[in-house]
């Protein structure tokens, strides 16, 4: 009798997937030169020092790295890292300087014939990839362009293959790059993998101002970094007593006008219409608020406005 394989081991599901199996790994930090952004590879068993250069995976292809932390052992599966290729060569170094010398010439070359055919778009970036005939070009747009004659056109005159990338406005600000309203780089052009969807919501949780321009980021989205202390300010607001809650302190007893979520006090109104601030310990709930009077509810749309980008 032959056993039929089951759906799941047809698709190396059923007694795993090598790659996908927890394996002992070598693995070291290094920093993307085209991007600047620093993750963990796996150097398949090499052995790098802080510094070295060494060429690395990338989405667009192979790029030059440079090794911010030294190697070590980990046992994790394959596929959640990328590999480092090799250590980067003087044939290496030569073309990547070369690349960046040819960019700039390219991506006015490019914009010129955008220019030319009443493109729809907006040209971002221009690079030349390592040790491989191709140009990318990144641009956003609205909709899809057909871009298939200016493909052409650049490819006679570069002589290389022709990749026309479309990107989102996030990803757009990650790949030039700039400083933030915090006065520091841009973490999308820093360190940050994907972007999590942000609402306008966990800006008033953060009892940030409400004006897009100080909440909005070089893309004109929402700030990633709303998310960072998200989760925080959620789980410290638990702790709270709702809006309207009636509650007693020491002074008596009086009714929830306002939360500090960091310093865990509310302010609270007297029937004599005194306030006073009370830390969140010093405080009993005498008769809680109605959860659809609380700002949690929120008004509707809000949770609607994501501010990620295509």
């Amino acid at each position: 009798m032959i056993d039929t394989p089951r759906s799941d081991d047809a698709h190396g599901r059923g007694r795993g997937n090598p790659a996908a199996m927890p394996t002992l790994l070598c693995l070291a930090f290094v920093r993307n030169t085209v991007t600047g952004r620093t993750n963990a590879y796996n150097t398949q068993g090499e052995t790098l020092r802080k510094g070295e250069r060494c060429v690395i995976e990338a989405d667009r292809g192979p790029e030059l790295g440079v090794v911010e932390s030294g190697t070590w052992i980990e046992e994790r599966p394959e596929t959640e890292f990328k590999r480092v290729l090799r250590r980067a060569s003087a044939f290496d170094e030569q073309e990547a300087a070369r690349n960046r010398v040819r960019e700039p010439e390219a991506f006015r070359v490019a914009q010129e014939r955008i220019a030319t055919h009443r493109l729809p778009m907006k040209l971002v970036k221009a690079e030349h990839l390592l040790a491989v005939s191709k140009l990318v070009l990144y641009f956003t747009a609205d909709g899809r362009v057909d871009f298939r004659d200016l493909v052409k056109e650049l490819g006679v005159r570069f002589r290389c293959r022709i990749e026309m990338r479309q990107i989102g406005v996030r990803d757009a600000s990650g790949l030039v790059g700039g400083i933030g309203p915090c006065g520091k780089e841009l973490c999308c052009s820093q360190f940050l993998q994907k972007f999590e969807p942000i609402t306008i919501r966990m800006a008033k949780d953060q009892n940030l101002p409400l004006n897009p321009q100080k909440v909005s980021g070089m893309c004109g989205r929402l700030m990633c970094c709303l998310k960072y202390e998200d989760d925080m300010y959620n789980e410290m607001r638990r702790e709270l007593p709702r809006f309207g809650a009636i509650v007693r302190s020491e002074k008596g007893e009086g009714r929830v006008i306002d939360r500090n979520v960091l310093k865990q006090a509310v302010t609270i109104v007297m029937a004599d219409g005194a306030k006073t601030e009370c830390a969140v310990g010093s405080i009993t709930v005498v008769a809680a608020a109605n959860e659809a009077s609380d700002d949690e509810a929120g008004p509707a749309g809000d949770e609607g406005r994501n501010g990620v980008g295509p």
